[in-house]
């Protein structure tokens, strides 16, 4: 570890060691001042380039500050102790102290298909987000989306993103550099299971490339099984709700123009029995609700409806009241 437990960085107290993975390591630090809690990543690279590793590291870090969005892990501060780079971002862990990520919830099991659609959406946004910012995630896989206490997904770990005017580099970052078996002599980023078609094909990562992993990750939370082109989806997709088929076939569609089309409707589950018995009871339980409401006004309806024929013989007669308060007397 590049920091002992205790030692103080900047504002920050180390707490404790998360993990690590690709460039950096994790802590769990407490601002001395504010007594907020927070996760810092620290730059950790070694091998490799690591003058163009350091600046990956900090581009990572202004990128997720600008992003202002509430499906995106947002980063605080940014700093340098010892000569390694820190940046300090929300903690997000679970009632264990492990990173609350998209795969451990996976593992828990117990999901919910609707819980699934929304984490789709969250992500979508999350994507439409960086995608106006000239931003490609290019590594979108469950250990890279973080949920909130709220269990809200929040897309994370911009560390092998293509920014606009970046500086072009070869970077091996383990874990997460591949090369398709028909690449051109290029460096491909991102995860093999999670990669588009056009990206291991070599060309460059797009948007529509980081929709088709987000097609892949809601098939593997769905049904635990990895996409593969041929695969046949409409067979895979029959135990679940109809909504898939107007998601997935589109997300994961070879034509990256065809992607942007998926549905971002709201989820449904109109054709399952106990939904459909659940609205036939709502709709049963106001019609009793509003029937005890009349029966119980009955009595104050009548009494009133007395007086008014009271007032009939001193005062001019009204044919609104005589037709409302006729249907009463029947």
């Amino acid at each position: 570890m590049k920091f002992q437990l205790g030692c103080r960085v900047g504002s920050y107290c180390v707490l404790r060691y998360i993990g690590s993975g690709g460039m950096g390591e994790v802590y769990e630090v407490i601002h001395e001042q504010l007594q907020s809690h927070y996760a810092m990543k620290v730059f950790v690279a070694e091998n490799g380039n690591v003058g163009l590793l350091r600046e990956r590291f900090l581009a990572e870090a202004r990128a997720m500050n600008r992003l202002k969005d509430p499906h995106i892990v947002r980063v605080y501060d940014l700093g340098v102790e010892n000569g390694h780079p820190y940046l300090v971002m929300d903690l997000m862990v679970d009632s264990n102290g492990e990173p609350a990520t998209l795969a451990a919830a996976k593992q828990k099991g117990g999901i919910s298909e609707e819980k699934i659609y929304g984490w789709y959406l969250d992500l979508r946004e999350a994507l439409n987000t960086i995608h106006k910012a000239g931003i490609v995630h290019r590594d979108i896989k469950p250990v890279n989306v973080l949920l909130d206490a709220d269990g809200r997904a929040m897309l994370s770990d911009f560390g092998v993103a293509r920014y606009e005017g970046e500086i072009k580099c070869a970077l091996s970052v383990e874990n997460t550099f591949v090369t398709g078996q028909n690449a051109l002599e290029r460096p491909v980023f991102g995860t093999a299971t999670y990669l588009a078609p056009e990206v291991c094909r070599g060309e460059p990562a797009t948007p529509a490339s980081d929709l088709y992993s987000l097609g892949v990750l809601v098939l593997k939370l769905l049904t635990g099984i990895s996409y593969e082109r041929g695969i046949n989806l409409s067979l895979m997709l029959r135990p679940f709700s109809p909504c898939w088929m107007d998601v997935l076939p589109v997300l994961l569609s070879d034509d990256p123009q065809k992607r942007k089309n998926a549905s971002v409707s709201k989820f449904y589950e109109e054709n399952e029995p106990s939904h459909r018995w659940m609205k036939y009871a709502a709709s049963v339980a106001v019609l009793l609700s509003a029937g005890a409401i009349f029966y119980c006004s009955l009595p104050l309806v009548s009494r009133t409806c007395a007086e008014y024929r009271q007032s009939c013989e001193r005062k001019e007669r009204c044919a609104f009241f005589d037709t409302a308060f006729s249907l009463v007397e029947k």
